[in-house]
């Protein structure tokens, strides 16, 4: 099963089919992230969906700076090409391909959580959500506990650990921190259907993040034992399929 790799705007995208679904899962990953959960996205394909895995804007082989705009702004034009187009010309081969989707499924954690979140300002054509120990809010979860030091710490590792991976000004960074960069929608009024997904232990995104929101009746919150900090391999595949199919 081969993993494609194209171009959407300045967007890297990688991406895999199942020829026989209309359906697309885009997965959005956490801050920082390593290389894709291959494993865990030809799973999803073998249950039915195409996968697409984001590189944010100017990170990795995207273009553009990370955070210069809210990366859900980019996001939301690709959902809404999947919604009326769908095509795309894989890097290598120079093959097009067909992703034209009659439903697109946010998978998001941790920071990609709160893009998700995000992206549903756009009214792009979001079907469902799902959400693992998302930031929903960047200002809120830097205030809660002090984290605003462990802010400035990431941003340190961003620069000196992931050099010229994560392209970014140190000020839209900060105004990310401050809530200024990635504005999450009005959570009471959430239309789209919607599970998040939180921990008990999770000293990275504690629970208590949520206490901050109301949430509409098409959320549902669901707090698990002993799982840590959620990313994609902390889903259960089958059970997974089964919650999108529901």
């Amino acid at each position: 099963m081969y993993l494609y790799k194209t171009y959407f705007k300045e967007l890297m995208i990688k991406y895999g089919i199942n020829k026989n679904s209309s359906e697309t899962i885009i997965l959005l990953p956490g801050l920082p992230y390593y290389p894709r959960p291959e494993k865990f996205i030809k799973n999803l394909i073998i249950k039915g969906f195409n996968v697409i895995y984001i590189r944010y804007s100017g990170t990795y082989e995207s273009e553009g700076l990370f955070l210069k705009e809210d990366p859900a702004i980019m996001i939301s034009k690709l959902i809404t090409y999947l919604k009326t187009n769908g095509t795309f010309i894989e890097l290598y081969a120079n093959i097009t391909h067909d992703l034209l989707s009659s439903k697109v499924i946010i998978i998001g954690n941790s920071f990609g959580g709160g893009v998700a979140f995000s992206i549903l300002k756009h009214n792009c054509g979001v079907d469902r959500l799902i959400a693992l120990s998302p930031v929903i809010n960047s200002l809120e979860y830097y205030k809660m506990e002090n984290k605003f030091e462990e802010a400035q710490k990431l941003k340190r590792f961003l620069l000196k650990g992931f050099k010229n991976i994560f392209r970014f000004e140190e000020s839209d960074y900060d105004k990310m921190v401050t809530g200024n960069k990635i504005i999450s929608i009005d959570t009471k009024n959430i239309k789209v259907k919607t599970n998040i997904f939180m921990s008990e232990d999770d000293n990275v995104v504690p629970k208590n993040h949520l206490d901050s929101f109301s949430f509409s009746k098409n959320v549902i919150i669901k707090i698990l034992k002993s799982s840590g900090h959620l990313s994609f391999d902390s889903l259960n595949i089958n059970e997974l399929t089964e919650l999108i199919n529901n």
